[in-house]
């Protein structure tokens, strides 16, 4: 006998099928046909067990009022929870969470220093998202986006930016010496082998070319953020330093970011792991409230002049600028 509702392997399944798992069961928990074709016995237990998996697919589904994007490429987390960080939100918030508005502004900053009034320069941002750093830098010459997500870049279409690829950081579809510089804000920390990816920004730049890397600093300020976003590891400025010269680039500055927040970001998240024995969370995106995104943003905000006369000796993420040596 077929069962209408065949099961679905949460581990090894692609978590696009769950969409139409969720609506199976919904729709065929009570139908007859459901019950004619089980015995008493095994129909309440598997009535039982389709209640259980039809509240797991629920929760996944619910992310502040929208539908779970199941048909992106994301896995499951081993505790069988989806991965609820959406395009969608990205492209809603980029522009004013603080994390993000702030991370922009401090790579961009560090840009202009060096290329400034410059409107005819190649640029790639490799891991582009939704695209919001592609239309910052766009007054400065032509730029290609490139995200292993297609859903990321149907977005940053929506933005009317077209010079954007489907491609993996590690197999970049450009010639060699392309590119006057590269940006990789938050991309190597998710990739197995980061060395490859980054002797592919060296392949495509320029002589005399930069790639600009922003990464999360510290093994101890890992957190839930890490594990939904699959990040692989946090940096130190000794192991970024050794994978950028070990893919043949020169480390023209590195420093750490986000000084002045590192005890807020530290006790907030030592606080989370103590609130997460007592109940579920899928972000920490929306965990502070509302009103001090602004304040959040402006103390981030406030390293950029000092960041201009020098570095900071600690903080939660690392910026390096590293140089293709002609």
């Amino acid at each position: 006998v077929l069962d209408p509702c065949p099961r679905v392997d949460y581990i090894n399944q692609d978590p696009g099928l769950l969409h139409q798992r969720y609506f199976q069961l919904k729709n065929c928990r009570s139908t007859r046909e459901h019950i004619s074709l089980l015995g008493v016995g095994t129909q309440r237990k598997q009535r039982r067990d389709d209640d259980h998996e039809h509240r797991q697919l629920r929760r996944f589904r619910a992310r502040d009022g929208l539908r779970a994007d199941l048909s992106s490429r994301s896995t499951l987390l081993k505790y069988r929870r989806l991965d609820l960080h959406t395009y969608e939100i990205l492209y809603r918030s980029e522009a004013t969470h603080w994390w993000l508005a702030a991370r922009r502004n401090i790579v961009l900053d560090s840009i202009r220093q060096r290329y400034p009034e410059h409107g005819d320069l190649r640029m790639l941002d490799a891991g582009c998202g939704t695209g919001l750093m592609l239309q910052e830098l766009r007054p400065m010459g032509t730029v290609e986006g490139v995200d292993i997500s297609e859903e990321a870049l149907q977005f940053c279409r929506k933005r009317g930016l077209e010079n954007v690829r489907n491609a993996d950081v590690r197999a970049l579809p450009f010639d060699d010496g392309q590119f006057d510089f590269v940006t990789a804000l938050d991309v190597l920390e998710h990739l197995d082998d980061d060395a490859a990816a980054l002797r592919e920004f060296r392949r495509v730049l320029k002589p005399g070319g930069r790639v600009f890397i922003f990464a999360p600093a510290h093994r101890w300020l890992w957190s839930l953020q890490d594990e939904v976003s699959h990040h692989k590891r946090r940096y130190v400025a000794r192991t970024l330093r050794a994978a950028v010269v070990s893919a043949g680039l020169e480390v023209e500055r590195q420093t750490y970011v986000s000084t002045f927040l590192l005890p807020v970001i530290y006790v907030g998240r030592q606080w989370l792991k103590v609130r997460r024995k007592f109940r579920e969370y899928d972000t920490e995106n929306d965990l502070h409230p509302a009103w001090s995104n602004g304040i959040l943003r402006t103390v981030f905000q406030w390293e950029i002049p000092i960041l201009r006369r020098t570095n900071m000796p600690f903080g939660a993420s690392l910026l390096c600028v590293a140089r293709k040596v002609s």
